[in-house]
């Protein structure tokens, strides 16, 4: 399926984000890969791309030899994707911020987001693309705080929540 978002462009943006906040992360390699791998499988058709990216980086972290709890932890984070919920390890939580971190994007930047899911899900019947959506966001919002550090709570929750209400009342 074409991407349209999730693709290299997203994976340039989350490695700035790392090296903008490098000094929150402990692990950087774990930051890395979990990156690059996080959206590897992307069938926009499919429900389990996070999974299927998860299994394919344990394979290539395992062929190359990367220590097992090494590659345990990108698991987690890529798994981690799926719903958002973190561990509260400091660096899980800064790599679910980067990956939410769209949401509380500049609102025409953020309408172009939500276009580009639109036509990555063009298959979709829009009543059924709008469900969908409207079940993950709705489950953002009821989230006490979307972001997981203090950092980006600070500086863009409210953004995000405004954002993704906009998308609600007019997607």
């Amino acid at each position: 399926s074409k991407r349209v978002y999730h693709d290299l462009s997203h994976v340039v943006q989350l490695l700035k984000m790392l090296d903008e906040h490098s000094i929150h992360v402990n692990n950087k390699d774990i930051f890395y890969f979990a990156i690059w791998y996080h959206n590897a499988v992307f069938y926009s058709w499919r429900k389990n791309n996070v999974e299927l990216s998860a299994n394919l980086a344990k394979e290539k972290l395992t062929q190359a030899q990367f220590p097992v709890e090494f590659t345990e932890k990108v698991v987690q984070y890529i798994l981690a994707t799926e719903n958002y919920v973190s561990d509260n390890t400091n660096d899980l939580n800064y790599f679910l911020d980067f990956d939410l971190y769209v949401y509380a994007s500049d609102r025409t930047v953020y309408e172009v987001y939500v276009q580009q899911l639109r036509d990555e899900w063009h298959f979709y019947p829009n009543f059924l693309l709008r469900a969908r959506r409207k079940k993950f966001l709705s489950n953002l919002l009821e989230k006490e705080f979307i972001f997981n550090t203090e950092e980006f709570r600070d500086a863009s929750e409210k953004i995000a929540r405004e954002n993704i209400q906009f998308e609600l009342e007019n997607y």
